[in-house]
């Protein structure tokens, strides 16, 4: 988007959603309300303040967000975006968390793999593009997420942070991915407090 491209990210992680609160834009009405209750997608289409960057939120959790990832519905959006934008960017889950991500491939042209600096080792990189590459996905690159701003010294740098199990137990992933869905539940829980306090 900074190099001029006109480009739609669209929160296709409907099990927490998040990308509103980076924008600071309105959550909903978001994607699911758009496939689920056809709500116009001018209405869902929100400006940001990045210039030529517009968002799709997630919107209101839907019963199935597995269904809604390998709708024919996202596929139709997407189809229909490109038209008007240059890049169409799917935010997903963690692939290791469900199959969401997979189930969206039909939808994209390829694979932006997201790795966070500390908190993701090589072995939990290994199991994602493997489980990629057993449907014959396309992974375009690697960003890496939380990087320290002195980065760009020796590639032994990136090695020293990315030992092997150096931050996970059991198989390297359990520990971030259990975390996901229990910060998943207290937003719920806080929610809920909320609404009927």
């Amino acid at each position: 988007a900074m190099g001029g491209k006109r480009t739609l990210l669209i929160d296709v992680d409907q099990r927490r959603s998040t990308l509103y609160k980076y924008f600071e834009v309105h959550r909903k009405p978001g994607l699911s309300e758009h496939l689920l209750e056809q709500v116009p997608l001018e209405r869902v289409i929100q400006k940001t303040a990045v210039e030529n960057l517009d968002l799709i939120a997630g919107g209101s959790p839907p019963p199935n967000p597995a269904e809604l990832a390998a709708s024919n519905s996202l596929k139709n959006l997407v189809h229909s975006m490109r038209e008007k934008y240059d890049i169409v960017l799917l935010d997903t889950p963690p692939i290791l968390v469900c199959t969401d991500p997979i189930s969206t491939l039909d939808s994209a042209d390829g694979i932006i793999l997201v790795v966070r600096m500390e908190r993701t080792n090589f072995r939990s990189l290994e199991l994602a593009t493997e489980a990629l590459h057993r449907v014959d996905a396309d992974i375009l690159g690697v960003v890496f997420n939380h990087t320290n701003r002195r980065f760009g010294a020796p590639y032994y740098y990136l090695y020293r942070h990315y030992k092997p199990y150096s931050y996970y137990s059991g198989y390297g992933y359990y520990n971030y991915y259990t975390s996901y869905y229990e910060k998943m539940e207290k937003e719920e829980d806080t929610k809920q407090t909320s609404e009927t306090s």
